[in-house]
């Protein structure tokens, strides 16, 4: 996820009427991941531009004029580059990629936290995200929260304090998946929409050649099927 710098210039805990509706993005972090859903109620001030370009704050006075007052504590970041960029994020923040259905895993966990997210919403630094042009991702999804992240994790990640695992991007590069396309036929169907969670377990059992009780020690109840999650319309509130 994007990191920003400096969080409470930013991200606002509702929409203020004087900031200019076209600059805010729903916005969400690991607190806002719970039981499969994403349930964002932030809105991030999004600074740049379609092009990637800094805004002209002089167009955006609601904006402006909230920015203003952390101007101090934004100026001193190492990320200001140049005095007239005081009030850019570290990261920059895309539209696009906001608009994008992705997988929204938690970066500090005891188990596995993760949801499908297909609505708008661009996540903290908090989360990572997974998104695919090849592999359906309801399917991806299942495949993950079946077991196959927390096993992952478990091997790859040191836990810190109080038992937590890391689920940063070294341990998510280091994940693999078949193709899709390898992935025989008579898989897809379950694998994208099972009838229950037994039989998504057994499916990618088969898939890496495990055993289904290896892979139930790392599934989470919470992370349930695609199809017996909330409706992906319904999944920001």
């Amino acid at each position: 996820g994007a990191a920003l710098g400096y969080t409470p210039a930013f991200v606002i805990d509702r929409p203020n009427s004087a900031i200019e509706r076209a600059l805010l993005v729903p916005y969400a972090t690991s607190r806002d991941v719970q039981n499969a859903q994403v349930r964002s109620t932030r809105w991030l001030i999004d600074v740049f531009d379609e092009g990637g370009k800094l805004i002209d704050l002089s167009r955006y006075p609601g904006a402006r004029e909230h920015l203003q007052r952390f101007r101090v504590e934004l100026s001193r970041r190492s990320c200001v580059r140049r005095p007239e960029h005081w009030y850019r994020t570290i990261d920059k923040i895309t539209r696009k990629f906001a608009a994008s259905p992705k997988i929204l895993i938690c970066g500090i966990a005891k188990a596995p936290r993760l949801a499908l997210a297909t609505r708008i919403v661009q996540p903290g630094n908090s989360l990572y995200s997974i998104t695919s042009s090849v592999w359906p991702l309801e399917a991806l999804y299942n495949v993950l929260s079946s077991g196959v992240l927390g096993l992952l994790a478990d091997a790859y990640s040191c836990r810190v304090n109080g038992a937590f695992l890391r689920f940063h991007g070294v341990v998510l590069s280091k994940l693999r998946l078949p193709q899709w396309t390898s992935v025989p036929a008579e898989m897809h169907g379950c694998l994208e929409q099972p009838d229950s969670t037994s039989d998504m377990l057994e499916a990618v059992a088969r898939l890496y050649d495990v055993s289904k009780a290896l892979l139930e020690e790392y599934s989470t109840a919470e992370n349930l099927p695609a199809r017996t999650m909330q409706s992906p319309k319904r999944l920001f509130r």
